[in-house]
Formats: C-alpha cells, structure tokens, sequence
C-alpha cells in the first residue's frame, strides 16, 4: 500500500467532503485531512496506480491547494 501525504488549504468539513467525492471517481482509497493541523494534511493510502501529480491536479480542480509535504 503507498501513502501519499500532501499539505492543503482544505478547511471545513464539507471542503473536505468535496476533494473526497473527486478522489474517490479516480481511485479506492482511504482518505482523511486533519483540518486542526497548519498544513491541514491530506493522507491517502491507495494501492492505486495513481501518482503525486495526478492527486494534486484533483485537488486543484476541486478549487483547493495543494503540495506534497516531505517525509
């Protein structure tokens, strides 16, 4: 299973409700953002092809930023 983790501007519940409902059209995964954290983290846990860019670009469609945060 890869783990994905990006730093986001995601701030509410529904924000959060939103970039899931993108995310989950293109890939199963297990999806949370600690919106309590300053860089409001985005973990997504797939074991789904899919890499960093394509998950930015989904966010960013969304209307929210987003970045991957180093390990």
């Amino acid at each position: 299973m890869k783990v994905l983790v990006f730093k986001t501007n995601i701030v509410t519940p529904r924000n959060v409700k939103r970039v899931k409902s993108i995310i989950d059209q293109h890939l199963e995964s297990r999806f949370t953002v600690d919106i309590e954290d300053e860089d409001r983290v985005m973990r997504i846990e797939t074991d789904s092809l899919i890499n960093e860019s394509e998950i930015i670009m989904l966010t960013q469609q969304s209307g929210f930023q987003c970045e991957m945060l180093a390990d």
